[in-house]
């Protein structure tokens, strides 16, 4: 594999993982925010617990997704973890 293209590669899974940090810092603040009614047109919790339930696993999904495609490509690509 060319040099250009691993550090193309290389970039991609720097910006996931970038993207991951900042998407889970947002995450834990304004999700217990939005469960105590900081946001009054979603409702809180208590007044609709499926929507809820349905928002954390998409959150859960979408973040465990961005990390380990991050994470794979940089074990895959880095020569420095001996993988390659």
């Amino acid at each position: 594999m060319k040099i250009q293209t691993r550090l193309r590669l290389c970039s991609i899974s720097c910006i996931l993982l970038r993207s991951f940090c900042i998407t889970t810092f947002f995450s834990v603040i304004l999700l217990p925010l939005s469960f105590f009614g900081a946001f009054s047109d979603i409702g809180n919790l208590i007044e609709n617990p499926k929507f809820w339930g349905i928002s954390i696993g998409i959150t859960v999904l979408t973040e465990t997704i961005l990390f380990w495609i991050g994470i794979i490509l940089v074990y895959l690509i880095a020569k420095q973890l001996g993988l390659r």
